[in-house]
């Protein structure tokens, strides 16, 4: 079954958990730490990477992807450890290469010139560490179909390695990361649709959109509180207040409460017994897919069920 979104936090941490071996958790760590298109990951050489250095000017490893690159190598040992047991080399293009008729690996972005990219998460520089301090490159191996089949087993989806790029853009959004450095290290110009839908998701403030945990929040600090005064506090008109109202009441996320107003009549109030952290729920019993938006929700239901 293939992802209709891309794997959360939590989904990343188990399939890391159920990759047993460091060439399997690599591109789980990486890739979300760094936007790296997979093929660019997958030609990572020790020449890339410049690590920390000791007089502190510089505090954590970058990656340089170059435009072009060797795509045939063997990997060699390094330190220590001589052994490449297990470990295939490449005595000819990659697959990604060979799909595009190269022999040489040539990356994707969009920039026709050497891009940083800095690797900050610790778990990714710790993976990092410790693979380059036996190796000198990341020869192609079946990581990538491992991760489908353990994806599929563990999570019932089929997680790729481009939704796990997608992953960095979604964090990097929450973290409020600018947009530029963000477009730079996934080698765009310009955003995606689906970064511009996580900045919907993750930064009303930008795009002008609220999200229902928004509405929530207010909710639950006012409640009882009217679609007028709700409407009045976060800007909105009170259709648009209305509408989501009822879609939180149609979820058991918000309770209507009647209360006679100063003119004796009549009038719906609301309160909620739920934070403003609640996320929906698939309503398929054999789905555990959670979602932070109501579009979100009708795509899943749309494109998987």
């Amino acid at each position: 079954m293939r992802a209709a979104d891309p794997p959360t936090d939590k989904e990343v941490s188990q399939l890391k958990n159920e990759a047993t071996y460091s060439a399997a958790r690599l591109p789980l760590t990486v890739i979300p730490a760094t936007g790296l298109y997979p093929s660019e990951f997958f030609h990572i050489h020790q020449d890339w990477i410049t690590w920390p250095t000791e007089d502190g000017g510089q505090d954590y490893p970058i990656i340089s992807v170059p435009v072009k690159d060797e795509c045939k190598r063997k990997t060699k040992a390094r330190g220590r450890n001589k052994s490449t047991v297990g470990i295939v080399d490449r005595e000819e293009p990659c697959s990604i290469c060979k799909r595009i008729n190269r022999d040489k690996f040539q990356s994707p972005s969009s920039f026709e010139v050497e891009r940083q990219v800095p690797v900050i998460d610790k778990s990714a520089v710790d993976e990092l560490w410790l693979w380059f301090h036996r190796y000198d490159t990341i020869p192609w191996n079946n990581s990538l179909t491992r991760l489908q089949t353990i994806s599929n087993n563990l999570i019932n989806r089929c997680i790729s390695s481009y939704d796990l790029r997608q992953v960095f853009g979604r964090r990097a959004i929450k973290m409020g990361i600018s947009d530029d450095i963000i477009v730079e290290n996934l080698g765009l110009k310009d955003k995606p649709k689906w970064l511009l839908e996580y900045e919907r998701r993750f930064r009303p403030e930008k795009t002008g959109q609220l999200t229902f945990q928004q509405y929530l929040t207010v909710i639950n600090k006012n409640s009882p509180i009217s679609v007028e005064s709700i409407s009045e506090l976060i800007g909105r008109s009170e259709s648009a207040v209305g509408n989501m109202v009822r879609k939180l009441e149609k979820h058991d996320f918000a309770t209507r409460v009647s209360q006679n107003g100063k003119d004796g009549q009549k009038r719906d109030l609301w309160d909620t017994s739920v934070g403003p952290d609640t996320l929906l729920s698939c309503p398929k019993e054999e789905c555990t897919k959670k979602f932070d938006t109501f579009r979100g929700l009708t795509a899943h239901s749309t494109r998987v069920h």
